[in-house]
């Protein structure tokens, strides 16, 4: 006996013992003859037994959850919505500022395009005055 018990201790140490292995454990060490070399083993199982057998005595009232959550999550919200609302409000606003520097860098493109198309368009009307001036010259000269 005294023999199976060493190996089932080695087993229960190493944590592969079955739950009859570990009950037979429990019985033997609770028991008045355990073998002399053994013994400081006893009072190691002696607590197990006394830690399983005791119950709790103190009763505790179980305290209703009060209706927080609601008001976490209104807390959430109400703490979320702005910050995402002015993210998208500085995007938009960001958008329109680049639409407006844009619009004004292409109107000023224009600006240029027809100040030049203008004074080319004052040359082309000298131009005309010296054609009319060639044809009459021409026929004047047949």
């Amino acid at each position: 006996m005294s023999e199976k018990i060493h190996e089932l201790i080695e087993k229960y140490f190493e944590g592969t013992t079955s739950i009859e292995e570990e009950r037979t454990l429990q019985t033997y060490f609770n028991s008045e003859n355990v073998a002399s070399d053994l013994r400081h083993y006893q009072p190691m199982f002696a607590y197990f037994k006394t830690n399983r057998e005791e119950r709790l005595v103190k009763e505790f009232s179980v305290k209703t959850p009060k209706n927080r959550s609601l008001f976490w999550k209104i807390g959430i919200a109400a703490t979320i919505f702005p910050a995402v609302f002015g993210w998208f409000y500085v995007k938009e606003q960001r958008e329109l500022q680049e639409a407006e520097l844009i619009y004004q860098q292409v109107k000023y493109a224009l600006e240029l395009v027809s100040v030049n198309y203008n004074k080319g368009t004052e040359k082309m009307v000298y131009l005309g005055e010296f054609d009319k001036n060639t044809k009459k010259i021409f026929k004047n000269l047949e």
